[in-house]
């Protein structure tokens, strides 16, 4: 069950004043870390491409098609946050918490998720070629028809994951825990699976 959150609205209204990111940063600054909190905000389509949003709490929000390319969501809480179709490119999404979020169809390419939290988030079809994952959490998240083609998820842990049809060539797996994973119909062409635990793991080739 999602927690009721409540977003401050006088952020919201600075966000939608600053017209770069380097005015939105310049106004950021007035705000304790503790209060950067944007959750249940409608931002459907927004450009908020190079923005740093890191620390800030997005639980919840309707980011749906918005360009984030390049912006810095390090730290930011996602949870629950819609971010289908939005664009991600070269985004940095370190230690991000996004439990339960929706990516279908983002674009994620070349994006750093290292230590990203993304237990049950749904990524179909979203595209992380060549994005950075090492170490992060993706149990039980349902990535049907993904792009991973030369993504680092060494070390990541995705048990129980969903993998039908993802394109997994030249993947670097080394170490990663995909115990109970679905990899039915998954690409994995050159793929590392280097010391990968693959107990349990369901896998038919096309």
């Amino acid at each position: 069950m999602r927690p009721y959150r409540v977003h401050d609205p006088d952020l919201l209204a600075a966000l939608a004043s600053a017209t770069t990111p380097t005015a939105w940063t310049a106004v950021r600054k007035g705000w304790p870390p503790t209060n950067l909190r944007l959750d249940e905000v409608y931002l459907a389509g927004a450009q908020l491409a190079g923005y740093d949003l890191q620390d800030v709490s997005l639980v919840g929000a309707n980011l749906i098609g918005a360009n984030l390319a390049g912006a810095n969501l390090a730290d930011a809480d996602l949870s629950w946050a819609d971010l289908s179709g939005a664009n991600l490119t070269g985004a940095t999404l370190s230690d991000v918490e996004a439990f339960n979020a929706r990516l279908a169809g983002a674009n994620l390419t070349g994006a750093n998720l290292t230590g990203a939290r993304l237990n049950r988030s749904d990524l179909v079809g979203a595209n992380l070629s060549g994005a950075v994952l090492t170490g992060a959490r993706l149990a039980d998240a349902n990535l049907r028809m993904a792009n991973l083609s030369k993504a680092n998820l060494a070390g990541a842990m995705a048990q129980a994951a969903v993998l039908v049809g993802a394109n997994l060539s030249g993947a670097v797996l080394v170490g990663t825990w995909l115990a109970d994973a679905n990899l039915d119909e998954a690409v994995l062409v050159e793929a590392d699976l280097t010391g990968a635990v693959l107990r349990n793991v369901r896998r038919f080739k096309a």
